[in-house]
């Protein structure tokens, strides 16, 4: 099938696609009756709508012709500029094909016109040469007068002279160094003199802060000869590229090394300004650092209201002088750290690079008018970093000496004859907790004036040194405490001095607690400052209890043997035992109530567990028996006689810091004594009822009791091993431990009464 067949076939389908489509939506059109009467309005519809799109076609094809037709002219004129290009290139190569005759013929007048210029050039510069001597004498004059505008013309004429005479020496090629040495002499003064005017240059832009406020045309002349000797030096660098051809003294780079003389005075500022060293004045560092903060700030406030006015605006003075400035603090600040700094020089140091270098008292301020975001920190991060870890060091060091000292002063105080002091509540305490936070917070309020960061790693640092002193409080305490219970001295303050011990506990809690509150910021170090509070608050917590229990210790060391008395035949006829010893504790708890509220509390409550738990042993340790109900009962009178007695004693002493309402744990006492006094028929009644009351009732507990009614060991023993099994089958119920926790009867206890029982079977 030939290409045309194709093509006919092709608009056949799409003809035959298009009225398809068409019946299609014909159809859609008039799917109910009442659309037949829209035929006329659709055909008419559909024809404008044919119209419209034989008129965009009809377009679309008189565009494309119109354009094929503006190619095809296009195409024929560029063949006619191709052919008339071809033709002028033809008479170009015949008209070249003569140049190499025309160079031959023109070489004599090449070399006459070399002589000319050359003739030329001399007869120029012949009056300038032959004046040179004449020249210098007068430029040296006027630079010596200060006159620098009008020497550097007469300079740069003679330089020019000089320089188009060598530049002809070099055009001629001659090779002869001699006329070279001999013109390079004899132009020497002239170089002499170029020296002396890029010393006066130098020296002006060495002086150019004081310059532009006494003499600014000066500086503004010097500037000037600057900028004519750059563009010198560029046009004689680009004409060596072309002919090779470059001056002795050429480039100058009198810019580059006029503005290293003003470099080198900022340096020489800066490192200069130090008025004194540490041997002559502890405050060396911030007098040298005030210096150098009132300089720069001077010398910017000139740079940006008087030297823009004098450099040219592609130099940006301004900015110029702050990176000066910038580099030459910077290495003066380096050279500090690597000298040394001692104690609180780093504290002085951090605050000067981190608040005032970019604080409104330098770079921030409003005269300078720097935006805060553009100003470049002095120190990079980790140059700051080792400011702050031999800050961190020295901290560390102090608080130590602090902390050894304060340690040193409590035992002296411990040891001497001065009772504690006294607070606002009536309660023993010595200095150490608020000197000691006194320091932290000292520590603090530096830190805030250079961070926050550091306020949080000053805050751990002070933390972890806190708890240290706890560790040392603890064993100085614990030494004191060793020393007194091991001789027994007669350390009449041993009470009184570890009641304040208790007190300085607390304080350190709460101002622990208080100093977390004020400083500590979350998003700072927040697991190892949350891990140091608690550690903190654990370690005075743990040596204030420790501190109780030795008060304990030492008030039962001189009633425990007023134990020994309870439930023996002495016991029966007189409580003089208890009596006695309420009478020595009365006079420990005239001294307990220096105690702040809490640590009474905690106090108040070991003591009466104390009491109540060597009670109920000496009542388990049965030296008697109550064989008969006479017996039992006059004893369990007395036991509840006792018990009234602890409770009153406990409620007088009680005072203002316990509540009224204090959990007592003689009800116990009570409750035993009532399974002593209980019938036989009813004890195992009343021994459920006692084990279903407290839980830690032990099986050896009911023993005892059982033994100290006098029944056999063997009986004992199988009544509370049935009363046991029952209970626990019938009691599952979760109860608090009582104050029978405390109470240890041991299988040696056991085998004493035992034997004691078999004796009196």
């Amino acid at each position: 099938m030939s290409r045309q067949e194709e093509q006919i076939a092709e608009l056949l389908r799409l003809e035959d696609e298009a009225k398809a489509r068409a019946a299609k939506h014909v159809a859609i059109m008039l799917q109910r009756p009442e659309q037949l009467d829209k035929i006329p309005l659709l055909i008419m519809r559909t024809a404008r709508k044919k119209a419209s799109i034989d008129a965009m076609l009809n377009t679309a094809m008189t565009g494309q012709l119109e354009g094929i037709k503006n190619g095809l002219m296009n195409l024929e004129n560029s063949l006619a500029a191709i052919a008339e290009l071809e033709s002028n290139f033809n008479e170009v190569d015949q008209s070249l094909g003569s140049v190499p005759e025309l160079v031959e013929k023109l070489e004599t007048v090449k070399g006459e016109n070399l002589k000319h210029t050359q003739l030329n050039t001399a007869k120029v510069n012949l009056e300038h040469i032959f004046s040179i001597p004449d020249t210098v004498a007068k430029t040296e004059v006027l630079i010596e007068e200060g006159n620098l505008l009008e020497a550097h013309e007469m300079l740069s004429e003679m330089e020019s002279s000089r320089d188009d005479v060598l530049f002809e020496l070099h055009r001629l090629g001659n090779k002869d160094l001699n006329d070279r040495e001999t013109l390079k002499k004899y132009f020497d003064t002239v170089n002499e003199l170029s020296s002396k005017m890029e010393k006066q240059l130098g020296h002006t832009l060495m002086r150019t802060f004081a310059t532009v406020k006494q003499e600014p045309e000066k500086l503004v002349t010097a500037l000037r000869i600057m900028e004519r000797e750059e563009l010198t030096d560029e046009h004689y660098e680009h004409k060596q590229k072309q002919t090779g051809f470059l001056p002795p003294d050429r480039p100058k780079e009198w810019r580059k090394k006029c503005l290293e003389k003003l470099r080198e005075s900022v340096f020489q500022k800066i490192e200069g300004n130090q008025l004194e060293g540490r041997e002559e004045n502890k405050m060396w560092l911030v007098r040298h650092l005030e210096v150098i903060r009132m300089v720069m700030l001077e010398d910017l406030r000139i740079a940006k209201h008087h030297l823009v006015h004098c450099f040219p605006p592609k130099q940006n003075i301004f900015q110029y002088s702050i990176s000066l400035y910038h580099e030459a603090v910077t290495k003066r600040i380096l050279a500090i750290m690597e000298a040394g700094l001692e104690g609180n020089e780093n504290v002085s140091l951090l605050q000067w690079v981190l608040q005032v270098y970019p604080g409104p008292e330098l770079l921030g301020s409003a005269a300078l008018g720097i935006v805060k975001n553009l100003i470049p920190p002095l120190l990079t991060e980790e140059e700051v970093d080792r400011i702050v870890m031999a800050y961190m060091t020295f901290m560390r060091e102090n608080y130590g000496t602090w902390m050894r000292n304060s340690i040193k002063q409590e035992k002296e105080d411990w040891l001497s004859s001065t009772e504690p002091e006294i607070d606002s509540e009536n309660c023993y305490y010595t200095p150490s907790p608020v000197l000691i936070y006194k320091m932290v917070d000292d520590n603090l309020e530096v830190s805030k004036t250079i961070s926050q960061d550091l306020v949080q790693r000053t805050l751990q640092v002070s933390m972890d040194e806190v708890i240290a002193f706890g560790t040392m409080y603890r064993e100085a305490m614990l030494e004191y405490k060793e020393n007194y219970f091991t001789e027994r001295s007669p350390n009449i303050l041993f009470t009184k001095y570890m009641i304040a011990i208790t007190n300085n506990c607390e304080k350190f809690e709460t101002l622990g607690q208080e100093t977390r509150t004020r400083w500590w910021k979350p998003g700072h170090l927040d697991t190892d400052s949350a891990h140091s509070f608690e550690d903190l608050i654990k370690t005075f917590e743990d040596i204030k209890k420790e501190t109780v229990t030795f008060l304990l210790d030492q008030s039962f060391m001189d009633i425990e043997h007023h134990f020994l008395q309870l439930f023996t035949e002495e016991w029966k006829a007189s409580s003089i035992a208890m009596e006695d010893m309420f009478d020595k504790l009365n006079i420990y708890f005239e001294n307990y109530h220096k105690l702040k509220s809490s640590n009474y509390e905690l106090l108040f409550s070991s003591t009466q567990d104390r009491v109540a738990t060597q009670y109920i042993t000496a009542m388990m340790r049965r030296k008697i028996i109550f064989s008969t109900e006479e017996e039992r009962k006059t004893a369990v009178e007395k036991i509840k006689d006792e018990s009234s007695l602890c409770k009153e004693f406990f409620t007088a002493v009680s005072g203002d810091k316990i509540d009224a309402d204090f959990d007592s744990p003689f009800s116990t006492i009570d409750a035993l004594a009532g399974v002593i006094g209980a019938d036989e028929e009813m004890i195992s009644f009343d021994l459920m009822m006692l084990n279903s009351k407290y839980s830690d009732l032990t099986e050896d507990h009911m023993v005892c009791l059982l033994l100290l009614r006098g029944m056999t060991r063997n009986e004992a023993k199988q009544v509370a091993s049935d009363i046991s099994l029952e209970v626990a089958e019938t009691n599952n119920t979760f109860k608090a431990k009582s104050i029978l926790s405390n109470v240890q009867v041991t299988l040696s206890l056991m085998d004493k009464l035992n034997l004691f029982s078999n004796k009196n079977s």
